[in-house]
């Protein structure tokens, strides 16, 4: 098969079809791709920008111009509070913190702190794009945020967050995203890296591998999983199969009927959806899954 014939697969789609078929199908089967926006992924595309414009004055040698990126952020951030001016300034649930709060401390302690030309590590690009093959049978296409290399030509990939919570260790110790991102470096530099980290620059975290990122095994482990997901996706494809995973993840679903705030085009598509929200947890169902009706059962992944 030729490559421009193969099928393409981000993390994103990866990680969705993982979630949940039904939702996979709605968005990357029938094309149903939401165009509304939410404050999360607009203050998160804003605060990987202004990280990738200082790696990027890094980069080219220059002195890190704060006041022009702090502009840059003030800017955005006037943005955001005039299309969501309540939601702006409400508290988290984790970190308590509003996002008033939570860019003031990415300003004054995260911002300044990051990509230090002192540290071992130095970064070699921001922002990566990349496509490889897989397997001879798709394409695995993507960016990272952040690649850094050490004296010695080690690489080590960093992934901002936005998140208002640390990841679980359940998402520690065999992520997806970092597997893919190690064949990334892989096709891009000839090199797996040593080492991973999940920055969440919304609260000031960092993980590395001493917290539990990619444990022993995490490579091998992460092989298996993305072949096994490849191949479910081969088998619900063939057997028109989209079994529903109905978990509180619902809540926030575009497609479900009782989602705050979704798409009102999309809203209802998939009635499937688990009754569960922050106020009343309950695990009924809107409307049961009929298996009979379907040829092969869904394969639940936990990765």
């Amino acid at each position: 098969m030729e490559k421009s014939e193969l099928e393409k697969f981000s993390y994103s789609k990866l990680d969705l079809l993982n979630q949940c078929n039904k939702k996979y199908e709605l968005k990357y089967i029938e094309k149903n791709y939401s165009s509304k926006s939410t404050i999360p992924l607009k203050m998160g595309s804003l605060l990987h920008e202004a990280l990738e414009n200082k790696c990027n004055m890094i980069l080219r040698n220059e002195k890190v111009n704060y006041e022009s990126i702090n502009d840059f952020i003030d800017k955005g951030v006037k943005e955001i509070k005039a299309e969501f001016p309540i939601e702006f300034y409400e508290p988290d649930n984790a970190s308590g913190m509003n996002y008033d709060e939570k860019i003031k401390l990415f300003k004054e302690r995260v911002l300044p702190d990051r990509i230090n030309p002192k540290d071992e590590w130095k970064p070699i690009c921001a922002e990566q794009h990349f496509s490889f093959v897989f397997n001879n049978k798709v394409i695995i296409h993507g960016y990272i945020d952040r690649v850094d290399m050490n004296t010695e030509g080690d690489l080590k990939v960093i992934d901002y967050k936005t998140s208002k919570k640390v990841f679980p260790d359940s998402k520690l110790k065999t992520p997806l995203q970092m597997f893919v991102y190690d064949l990334a470096c892989y096709a891009l530099y000839g090199k797996i890296p040593i080492e991973h980290e999940y920055d969440f620059i919304c609260i000031d975290t960092q993980i590395t591998e001493k917290d539990g990122v990619c444990t022993k095994g995490y490579f091998s482990r992460g092989l298996r999983k993305l072949m096994d997901l490849l191949e479910h996706e081969q088998d619900i494809k063939k057997n028109h199969d989209y079994a529903p995973n109905a978990t509180p993840l619902c809540y926030w679903c575009d497609y479900a009927g009782h989602t705050p705030n979704a798409d009102p085009k999309y809203k209802g598509m998939c009635p499937y959806y688990l009754l569960w929200t922050p106020d009343k947890k309950t695990f009924k169902v809107n409307r049961r899954y009929d298996k009979k009706q379907n040829i092969s059962p869904s394969r639940k992944f936990v990765f």
